[in-house]
């Protein structure tokens, strides 16, 4: 019998390898790794060599975008010769790359599209722009611009304050320039953080160009990168890129101003107007940038702290003029915001001298010394004296301005402070305080429509604006509209105002009982508003009170008195021999 033997059945198949295991086959970890390794090594050397030869920072933008590009590219690569080594390129391997491709082409002009973009809104990054030999001067009447806020494009994003100094210099630079229309900072710095088209932004403001920037700053290196752009169009003016060290920051701030104004075709009566730094001492320089930053913010808190900031950079350097001037207006606003006292006057006055004689050719100085020759010493020529000073050096000066209207109104003419108002206002049309403020004189003159018509604008952009309601409510009683100014009263938003507002909206509805508990209120709440209640006692006929009352503001220097001449709810005082022999114990005269 024969021996038979059955065929060997075949060995099972291997499971199918994961898909970890078949980029491993592939090496495509491998190839990616040292791709990977490989960018990296070329984007810093490039990057090196930028800082070194001043090289556009679009260059080392643009590689990383590449770089990141190719990192498909090469797993694809990878996957189809890292095992077997295939050296020709299939068909699908050619469609893959290629489709890759179009879509990181596609994804790059995307991102350079929308940073071009970004350029053009309000504190975005700045795109590469023709040279300034390529570009169109502006015509020859448009002489305004804006500075807007620089973006800070730090990594840490830790130098805010110091992209907003950067520009906020740059800007005072350039409003000494009489021939140059430029926006104070309260109204271009509104825009900050918004993607609002450059265009809009200009028709806001009522400037023909506009400045903005980025700042990248890494331990002692700036890259500053800044243009003009022409608000008609969007096109650019100039643009330009700064890789410096820190301490060369003042050079730039100059270079900057001077490129704006020679595009501009601006000439400069004073060559010395934009050069000089305000302290050789970077430290201190980085202190008074991060105080004004605080002070901007105006809080009590930020206030404190701003003034420690001043005085440890006046430590560093006792010569930094600017650093005092700063601290006098950080004095100032705190006196604005209720420190009214002989001592923080004092310390206003005494800084504000010193910047002085540090330097007599900063008008900052002149204008603090100037407030408190006014709201505390009552020395009314002095503190006229001091402003013509400032205006002499910086008419474009919107504080002095502000200030010239209120010593103008207390002893000159109504019309030059209105105009003084409006001047302001032109350099600073966003600014609601100012809007407030002329609004007032307005009323001072009778011309109520127009002062009715500035609040309402004030209330629509800023519904929680302080004492603009009051002030509308006192427009609309001269009016004889006392409904809608008793609404008004109501509608304040600030406890104080309300309190002083509704007194007189009561009484002018003849509801006595409820004016008298509001009068009760008021007095029982008037540190600080001593003015107003002598305003309220007048309004409601009683005259020895409101004499009381306006003794007990002068004695608290409440700045309310500068403006006693103008005030129609003090009308009925006017004809009492006690009304003269007052404006005669701060120094006026009857109107």
């Amino acid at each position: 019998m024969s021996e038979s033997h059955d065929s060997a059945p075949p060995p099972p198949a291997p499971p199918p390898a994961g898909v970890w295991e078949r980029l491993k086959e592939h090496k495509v970890m491998q190839w990616t790794l040292a791709y990977a390794a490989a960018a990296y090594t070329l984007l810093h050397v490039v990057e090196m060599l930028s800082d070194a030869q001043d090289w556009p920072h679009a260059i080392v933008r643009l590689l990383s975008l590449l770089l990141i590009i190719g990192v498909p590219v090469v797993m694809t690569l990878a996957w189809y010769h890292g095992a077997r080594a295939q050296r020709h390129v299939s068909g699908s391997e050619l469609t893959i790359i290629t489709l890759l491709l179009f879509i990181g082409g596609t994804a790059l002009w995307a991102l350079s599209r929308n940073h071009g973009e970004t350029a053009h809104g309000v504190g975005g990054a700045i795109a590469a722009a023709p040279r300034a030999s390529e570009l169109p001067s502006v015509a020859a009447g448009d002489k305004s611009i804006a500075v807007l806020p620089f973006a800070d494009m730090s990594e840490a994003k830790d130098q805010e304050y110091f992209a907003d100094g950067m520009a906020e210099e740059i800007l005072d630079l350039l409003s000494r320039i009489p021939a140059l229309k430029v926006i104070a900072r309260t109204s271009s710095f509104q825009f900050k953080g918004q993607a609002t088209d450059v265009r809009n932004v200009a028709r806001l403001l009522g400037v023909a160009t506009v400045l903005e920037g980025s700042v990248r700053k890494a331990g002692n290196r700036l890259r500053i990168t800044t243009q003009l752009i022409r608000a008609a169009d969007g096109s650019h003016l100039w643009s330009e890129s700064y890789d410096r060290n820190v301490d060369d920051v003042f050079r730039v701030q100059d270079e900057i101003a001077g490129a704006v104004v020679k595009r501009l075709e601006l000439s400069l009566l004073d060559p010395a107007t934009l050069g000089g730094s305000p302290t050789g001492n970077p430290e201190a320089h980085s202190l008074y940038l991060q105080a004004r930053y605080l002070v901007n913010r105006d809080t009590l808190e930020d206030l404190n702290r701003a003034v420690q900031l001043y005085q440890q950079a006046i430590a560093l350097d006792p010569k930094f003029a600017a650093a005092y001037a700063g601290l006098a207006y950080c004095h100032g606003r705190r006196i604005a915001n209720g420190t009214n006292t002989a001592e923080a006057f004092a310390t206003t006055r005494s800084a504000a001298e010193q910047a002085i004689a540090l330097d007599p050719k900063l008008p900052d100085g002149y204008v603090m010394l100037a407030m408190a020759r006014m709201q505390y010493d009552r020395d009314w020529r002095a503190a006229a004296q001091n402003i013509e000073k400032a205006r002499a050096l910086d008419p474009n000066n919107v504080p002095m301005l502000h200030l010239a209207g209120h010593l103008i109104s207390a002893t000159g003419s109504l019309a030059e402070a209105i105009g003084d108002f409006r001047s302001a206002i032109e350099r600073d049309p966003l600014n609601p305080l100012l809007r407030r403020y002329l609004a007032r004189m307005l009323y001072y003159g009778g011309q109520y429509d127009e002062a009715a018509q500035l609040l309402r604008g004030v209330i629509a952009s800023d519904p929680g604006f302080p004492a603009a309601h009051y002030e509308l409510g006192r427009v609309l009683l001269a009016t004889g509209d006392r409904q809608a100014a008793m609404a008004a009263f109501a509608a304040e938003p600030s406890v104080t105002w309300r309190y002083i507002g509704m007194p007189l909206g009561l009484h002018a509805l003849k509801r006595a009982a409820e004016a008298g508990q509001a009068l009760a209120t008021l007095v029982a709440n008037s540190s600080g508003s001593e003015f107003q209640v002598a305003e309220a006692y007048a309004a409601f006929g009683d005259i020895d009170q409101a004499f009381h009352w306006l003794g007990r503001a002068r004695d608290q220097h409440d700045p309310g008195v500068i403006v006693i001449r103008r005030d129609p709810l003090l009308r009925s005082l006017e004809h009492d021999p006690r009304y003269a022999t007052f404006l005669a114990s701060v120094g006026l005269t009857p109107a």
